[in-house]
C-alpha cells in the first residue's frame, strides 16, 4: 500500500469522525500529518491517534507517532500537529 492510498483513507476517517483537521502527506519521508486546531484533548486529539493507529494496525503497517503542540491556553482544548511516520519493511526490525 502506498502513502497516497493511506493518506486518502486517513483523510476520510478524520472527516467521517467529525474531527476538524487538515490532513497532509509528505511522501519524501512517508509521513501523514494531521493538524488539529483548538480541538478537545479527548474527543479530537486522542480520538485522532486512536483512529489512525487502529487503521494502520489493521494492515499490519507500523508507524511512529509524535505530536507538536502549536497553541495552548491551559484548558482542555489546544492545537497541534500529529505526525504518523510510516515505517518501511526494512525499518521494522
Amino acid at each position: 500500500m502506498n502513502i497516497e492510498a493511506i493518506y486518502d483513507d486517513i483523510y476520510k476517517l478524520i472527516q467521517d469522525s467529525n474531527i476538524c483537521a487538515e490532513v497532509g502527506v509528505d511522501p519524501r519521508n512517508d509521513t501523514i500529518e494531521v493538524n488539529i486546531t483548538w480541538g478537545d484533548w479527548k474527543h479530537d486529539h486522542l480520538h485522532c491517534d486512536w483512529l489512525v493507529c487502529n487503521y494502520l494496525d489493521s494492515f499490519s503497517i507500523r508507524c511512529i507517532k509524535s505530536e507538536t503542540v502549536t497553541e495552548e491556553d491551559g484548558s482542555d482544548t489546544y492545537s497541534s500537529i500529529h505526525y504518523f511516520k510510516i515505517l518501511e519493511d526494512e525499518e521494522v526490525s
